[in-house]
């Protein structure tokens, strides 16, 4: 959830621990999804990236996968449970 020479850290929210690029990325996954936005791979790292800043933390996720699924917009599951 960052870059190798980075260290990981964690993200206390209340008496609840999280990773801080996974509760990020949860955040923004979810502040998507309730605005009806589909982002792009790319796009959901730069919000998480953003919102890591925000909490101070020097964390950089980095996205690795083919090229030609990076830019398209994350599949959202469409289907009512």
């Amino acid at each position: 959830a960052c870059r190798e020479e980075e260290l990981s850290y964690e993200y206390r929210d209340g008496a609840t621990s999280y990773g801080a690029f996974t509760y990020s990325l949860a955040k923004e996954l979810r502040r998507s999804r309730q605005g009806r936005r589909n982002p792009s791979f790319r796009r959901l790292v730069a919000l998480t990236t953003r919102r890591l800043q925000a909490l101070q933390y020097e964390q950089t996720p980095s996205l690795v996968g083919p090229r030609a699924l990076l830019g398209r917009p994350i599949p959202w599951d469409t289907r009512r449970g």
